[in-house]
């Protein structure tokens, strides 16, 4: 079986997030994540991924819950 195929699949992502300060409904926020991640599919119904990402707060209203910390998900899908 391959490493890196059908099965398993290897990723990275980046996000931007910037919050305009005259924005209506939430204080401004500028935010970049960054991370890797890994799914393998059981079969065309069930998949399974982990993620680790790191955020960083590169501008905040103080108030705002954002932080620069470290995050990791685990997701099992199922589908049909």
């Amino acid at each position: 079986s391959d490493l890196v195929g059908e099965k398993h699949t290897p990723y990275i992502l980046a996000d931007y997030l910037k919050v305009d300060k005259n924005d209506l409904y939430t204080y401004p926020l500028e935010l970049l994540k960054a991370g890797v991640g890994y799914k393998y599919e059981f079969n065309h119904l069930i998949h399974l991924k982990s993620q680790v990402e790191y955020q960083f707060e590169l501008d905040s209203h103080k108030n705002h819950g954002a932080h620069n910390n470290i995050l990791f998900k685990l997701q099992l899908a199922y589908g049909f």
